[in-house]
């Protein structure tokens, strides 16, 4: 383990400690995929996965930050310190890359943020309560375009992003049979991917091509995408595997 996940799991652990200790919720930042899945695992290991929960925003966030709350408390999203800023920019579409180089710009640390959603007329874009006021006085560019900032309590979100589904079917659960359905390459250039690091469960680094994946399991290939999967009850004549794949596009 290096030291910045020796650090991140230590900080996971102070938030249960103090939640329990405070009689009040604790919240971390905003959290990436490997991170909200090495908390996950973290909560788990402290038997207190009921006391967690993760949320961005919005539904279906990327990024999230995971409240601990103590047990007498009840979970609530209102509680979490997120704010929606609504950032409108005249003009021709711009890409997430630039709202989030224009933020950047500004010296916000990245785990201060959360998504991005491109939007007709700008972007919604999540922050910890913290920045949001700093973010709506001086976010006034995007890159050559100018902006106007606000925060925003009612808000509809236009995701863009689309999936892209077909079915298939696998010998086994195997990681190195999924990633090959998911590649559509040979179970060996699946193989080599694992083993080369390139292959992420729930957001974590998986070296095992053995390893038993899950149907709800999300995948990412470094250089193929994100990939969902549904199925794994159902086999064909041939007692092949039948899966319903689904990736990000």
């Amino acid at each position: 383990m290096d030291k910045e996940d020796a650090f991140f799991r230590s900080h996971i652990q102070n938030l249960i400690v103090q939640a329990n200790a405070r009689t009040a919720p604790r919240f971390s930042s905003f959290l990436d995929e490997r991170q909200a899945s090495m908390a996950e695992e973290i909560l788990r290991h402290n038997r207190c996965s009921e006391q967690g929960l993760f949320f961005g925003g919005a539904e279906d966030c990327e990024r999230v930050m995971l409240g601990v709350f103590p047990e007498e408390i009840p979970q609530d999203t209102g509680c979490f310190p997120i704010v929606a800023i609504h950032v409108r920019v005249p003009g021709p579409a711009l890409t997430h890359r630039d709202y989030l180089g224009s933020l950047m710009a500004l010296q916000i640390k990245r785990e201060t943020l959360g998504d991005i959603v491109l939007q007709g007329d700008g972007a919604i874009l999540f922050a910890a309560e913290s920045v949001a006021a700093f973010i709506c006085l001086n976010l006034e560019r995007i890159g050559r375009s100018s902006a106007r900032a606000e925060t925003v309590t009612d808000f509809r979100l236009e995701r863009s992003g689309r999936w892209e589904e077909r079915v298939g079917t696998v010998s086994s659960m195997r990681l190195d049979c999924i990633a090959a359905l998911l590649m559509n390459k040979s179970r060996g250039m699946a193989a080599e991917a694992i083993e080369a690091g390139l292959v992420r469960i729930n957001g974590l680094e998986c070296l095992s091509v053995s390893r038993q994946v899950d149907p709800e399991d999300r995948i990412t290939i470094r250089g193929y995408g994100r990939f969902l999967l549904d199925g794994g009850e159902k086999r064909t004549k041939k007692d092949r595997i039948l899966l319903t794949v689904r990736k990000q596009v």
